[in-house]
C-alpha cells in the first residue's frame, strides 16, 4: 500500500509540474503565431522530414511526426498507467473501479450529446469526440495550488477517472479515426501483438525486446491506416506488471520511471507548442463565439463533462453500484468533476484527427482553449472558496 501511495505521489508531482509546463508552451505558441514571426512558426512545423526505406515512405511534416510519432510515447505511458491501475490500483476490483468508471462514462457521453445537439446536421459532426477528453496534467497543476483544500481520495478518484477517460478516447480513435486499412500491414501488426503477448506471458524482464517490437508495431499501424499512437497503448498493456524473480522491480515499474518524465516534460510540452499556435483576430474571435462547432465544444467541455461526471457518480452511489471512498464528500467530488472539464491535450489531438486543417481546425483548437480555461478558472475559484480538509486527508507536497 505504501508503495502504491508513493507511486501516486510521484505521478501527482509529475503531472502537476507537466501541466504548468504545458500551459507555458501553449501560451508561447499563441504569442508566436500572432507575432511578426508567425510565418516562421508555420514554416518550422510544416517542414517535411523523414526517410524512405524500401516500400516505407516516411517523409512527413514535423507536426505529424510530433502528433503521431512523439505522441506514441505519451500513449505508451497511458497504456502503462491503465495496466497499473487495472492490476494494483484504483481499477483492480469492481468495488474500487465503479465510481471513477461511472464518472468517466458520464463524462464522455454527455459532452458528445451536447456537441451533437449543435452539430448533428453540420459539416463538423466528425468532431463529436473532441469534448469527451480530460486533461489530467492541467487539472493536477491547478489542484496542486489548493492541495490543503483537496482530499487525497478525491485526487485518486480524478486520476482513475482520467485513465478510464483516456482508455475511452483510445478506443474511439482506433474505431472511428483510423482509415484506409491496409490488411497486409494490419496482419503484420497482429503478428507483432502476438509476439508481445508471448513476451508478456513469459515475463521477459528486459524492456528492450518490448520497445523494439513496439517500434515495428508503430510502423505496421502507420502503414495499415490504424492511428499509430495506438501502438503505444498496446505496448503499455503488454508490459509485464510483475518480475519473474521476487524482489525486483517489474518491467512496468521500470518503464514508468523511465518514460513518465519524458512524456511529461518533453512530449506534451512540444505537442502543446506545435498545436496551439492559432492566429486570432477580432473577426475570428467573433466568428468562433457564434460558431456551432465552438458552441458544441465549449459547452460540451465545461457543462457536459462536469455534469456527466457528477451526475453519473451520484447515481452510481445512490443505486449502490459504487460507494464514496473514505475522506471524499460530494462537494469534493463536484470540484473534481469541474477539473475533469479541462480537455486540452487529448481534445486537440482528436480535433487534429477529425477535422480538415484550416479555419475549422483553428476554431476547434481555440474553442478547446476557451472551454478549458473557463473550466480551470471556475475550478480554481471553487476550491479557493472550499473549506480546508483535515491535514492527514489533504494532498501532500
Amino acid at each position: 500500500m505504501n508503495r502504491l501511495l508513493r507511486t501516486f505521489e510521484e505521478f501527482f508531482k509529475h503531472e502537476s509540474a507537466g501541466g504548468i509546463l504545458l500551459f507555458i508552451t501553449a501560451t508561447l505558441a499563441m504569442i508566436w503565431a500572432n507575432s511578426p514571426a508567425a510565418g516562421l512558426y508555420d514554416k518550422i512545423f510544416d517542414y517535411h522530414i523523414g526517410f524512405n526505406l524500401g516500400p516505407l515512405h516516411l517523409v512527413e511534416p514535423l507536426r505529424l511526426w510530433i502528433n503521431e510519432g512523439l505522441m506514441a510515447i505519451f500513449f505508451y505511458v497511458v497504456g502503462l498507467e491503465i495496466k497499473r491501475e487495472l492490476s494494483s490500483g484504483e481499477l483492480d476490483s469492481l468495488k474500487k473501479a465503479a465510481l471513477p468508471v461511472a464518472g468517466a462514462l458520464g463524462g464522455m457521453v454527455i459532452p458528445v450529446l451536447i456537441f451533437l445537439v449543435f452539430n448533428l446536421s453540420t459539416d463538423y459532426v466528425s468532431g463529436w469526440a473532441i469534448p469527451m477528453a480530460t486533461d489530467i496534467a492541467f487539472a493536477m497543476a491547478i489542484i496542486r495550488l489548493f492541495r490543503s483544500r483537496v482530499s487525497k481520495s478525491v485526487v485518486v478518484f480524478l486520476t482513475a477517472l482520467a485513465i478510464v477517460d483516456d482508455l475511452g478516447a483510445v478506443i474511439v480513435i482506433a474505431l472511428f479515426y483510423s482509415k484506409g486499412i491496409n490488411l497486409y500491414a494490419l496482419a503484420i501488426g497482429l503478428v507483432l501483438m502476438i509476439t508481445l503477448f508471448i513476451l508478456n506471458h513469459r515475463r521477459v524482464s528486459s524492456l528492450y525486446p518490448y520497445l523494439f517490437i513496439g517500434v515495428l508495431l508503430w510502423l505496421a499501424f502507420f502503414e495499415a491506416g490504424v492511428h499509430p499512437t495506438i501502438a503505444g497503448v498496446i505496448l503499455g498493456l503488454f508490459t509485464p506488471g510483475k518480475h519473474k524473480q521476487p524482489g525486483f522491480d517489474s518491467p512496468l515499474h521500470k518503464a514508468e520511471n523511465n518514460f513518465l518524465p519524458w512524456s511529461t516534460f518533453l512530449v506534451i510540452p512540444v505537442f502543446g507548442l506545435a498545436n496551439s499556435g492559432i492566429s486570432v483576430d477580432l473577426g475570428m474571435l467573433r466568428e468562433t463565439l457564434s460558431h456551432p462547432l465552438a458552441v458544441g465544444i465549449v459547452l460540451g467541455l465545461f457543462l457536459g463533462k462536469q455534469l456527466g461526471i457528477a451526475l453519473t457518480a451520484f447515481l452510481a452511489v445512490k443505486l449502490r453500484v459504487a460507494e464514496l471512498s473514505e475522506g471524499a464528500t460530494w462537494r469534493q467530488i463536484y470540484g473534481a468533476a469541474i477539473m475533469g472539464s479541462i480537455g486540452f491535450t487529448m481534445s486537440i489531438f482528436i480535433a487534429d484527427l477529425s477535422l480538415e486543417s484550416g479555419t475549422d481546425l483553428s476554431i476547434a483548437k481555440l474553442s478547446i482553449i476557451i472551454g478549458s480555461l473557463i473550466s480551470g478558472i471556475v475550478g480554481a475559484f471553487y476550491f479557493l472558496v472550499s473549506p480546508e480538509v483535515k491535514p492527514e486527508e489533504a494532498v501532500q507536497e
